[in-house]
């Protein structure tokens, strides 16, 4: 997956390396030459100095076929106003770290009117969700419902994927969690 991230301290470079690490094409932007500097020294990532509201800087990031955009600064107003520019220039999904509980006040608005995915709060659920998201990298879908407590995965298994070959009745054992399975489609046939 092509992954951008706006913020490159401690939530964005924690973010970075953890997808990194999952085999993702990472890129970073962020106005802080220091942070950019130091990340690109430790991760083999794409970094852009320049304010994530830029479009000029969010096209060079290749915005417009990305599968995720994450707004992880430290700024909530960089984190919305990025995120709508982000899912107006053709992100697939957009996730917005947002602090301020004013913007949680009125999370429905905000998540309809920017296009976003998910609006994250506080800074550590940001990093559950994310990686709740990728836990299955090749989800055609995931949804969740409860709190966080349930998730909905479409899923389609093609060979070498982490599914493929496994047993139904092992799903539990493989990820320690409840699933049930409420159908399977082969060949076109439920």
């Amino acid at each position: 997956m092509h992954i951008i991230i706006a913020g490159a301290g401690k939530v964005g470079a924690s973010i970075a390396g953890s997808l990194l690490h999952e085999g993702h094409d990472i890129t970073v932007i962020d106005n802080d030459s220091e942070a950019v500097s130091r990340l690109s020294d430790i991760l083999d990532i794409s970094c852009i100095e320049a304010n994530a509201e830029n479009i000029a800087a969010l096209r060079s990031s290749g915005i417009a076929g990305a599968d995720l955009f994450v707004a992880a600064t430290a700024d909530d107003k960089t984190n919305m106003l990025s995120s709508l520019a982000a899912k107006k220039l053709g992100a697939s999904r957009v996730i917005a770290r947002v602090r301020d509980p004013e913007y949680l006040s009125q999370l429905d608005f905000w998540r309809e009117a920017v296009g976003l995915s998910f609006i994250v709060n506080p800074d550590l659920e940001c990093a559950r969700t994310i990686a709740r998201i990728l836990s299955f990298p090749s989800a055609a879908g995931v949804d969740v419902f409860s709190k966080g407590n349930v998730e909905i995965v479409e899923y389609k298994i093609r060979e070498g994927d982490l599914l493929a070959g496994l047993q139904i009745k092992d799903l539990h054992s493989k990820f320690g969690k409840n699933v049930l399975i409420s159908f399977v489609e082969r060949d076109g046939e439920v």
